[in-house]
């Protein structure tokens, strides 16, 4: 978590680590390279709110692992193929 935390510094206004999870206040601008630096940690961002009054975006990141949930039931649950029609060829004008 060390690595992380030292990345989140490098882009952050604010860095607060929490028991397994890492909450920052992050500028829009360099949101995009700061997720992509701890997507390749292992991190994936579990949610983020931006501001009505300024471009800073409060988000929390938590290390992935196999046996969390971050999808829920959505990835037990069978697909409906019928939610893309708007990709079948027949349907265009």
């Amino acid at each position: 978590m060390n690595q992380a935390i030292a990345i989140c510094e490098e882009y952050c206004k604010s860095v607060r680590k929490g028991a397994d999870s890492i909450f920052v206040a992050v500028e829009g601008k360099y949101f995009t390279e700061l997720y992509t630096r701890l997507m390749l940690l292992g991190y994936c961002c579990e949610s983020i709110m931006s501001s009505e009054t300024s471009d800073t975006h409060l988000a929390r990141f938590r290390l992935a692992s196999s046996s969390s949930d971050i999808f829920g039931d959505w990835m037990g649950e069978d697909i409906d193929d019928d939610a893309d029609d708007w990709k079948k060829p027949d349907d265009i004008f």
